[in-house]
């Protein structure tokens, strides 16, 4: 699932042997005429397992949403690995507890990717333990609640969490200031995104 790097693939074209390049075209051409189909193949797939949820439940994964999560995290089915089962992959909106965190599937399509696994991206998984089970509230001398953000209680960087300009981010032990508005994503470290955060 790593990042697709359309310029380095042009780049690459160039280096094909010329007695290749018509069987290249073919095979791009095959791709073009494949993917709509493979696409309503995975649609149809989710229609099937959602319908069974509703008539046949023991047939496919549980479903627990976020909102069930938050109310009562030991619903939470750990996740298992479906291989090839399309009945035991997991529909859009289902969280699943694996590697003591909590994940929520943001995929349309069936999910069999291991969550948190090196290079699925948040868009596949999302870390969603910090909603289901929210850090203790951070006080100050008087007792007072310091709101999630402020320089004194900083956001973790989890990707998917909203922020606002002016709020504040731990990364790898180091404070950051956000400088404008956004939604975390691992492609966005404070380190790097220099248009979206500065070191406090």
């Amino acid at each position: 699932m790593e990042d697709f790097d359309f310029d380095a693939w042009v780049e690459g074209l160039k280096a094909i042997p010329e007695d290749r390049l018509m069987e290249a075209s073919a095979k791009l051409s095959a791709e073009r005429r494949e993917r709509p189909a493979r696409a309503a193949e995975e649609k149809a797939r989710a229609e099937i397992v959602a319908g069974l949820a509703e008539n046949a439940p023991d047939l496919v994964s549980a479903h627990v949403t976020l909102e069930e999560a938050k109310e009562d995290p030991s619903k939470v089915p750990t996740w298992k690995n479906p291989g090839s089962d399309f009945l035991k992959a997991f529909r859009q909106g289902a969280v699943v507890k694996h590697a003591e965190k909590y994940w929520l599937s943001e995929t349309e399509n069936l999910n069999t990717w291991e969550p948190g696994a090196e290079g699925v991206h948040t868009n596949i998984w999302r870390d969603v333990t910090h909603e289901v089970q929210p850090p203790s509230p951070v006080t100050d001398e008087s007792g007072e609640v310091i709101p999630q953000g402020r320089r004194d209680n900083p956001f973790p960087f989890i990707a998917g969490i909203q922020v606002e300009k002016g709020n504040f981010v731990e990364f790898n032990g180091e404070l950051y200031e956000v400088i404008s508005g956004h939604k975390l994503a691992n492609h966005w470290p404070p380190n790097a995104a220099h248009s979206l955060f500065s070191k406090a």
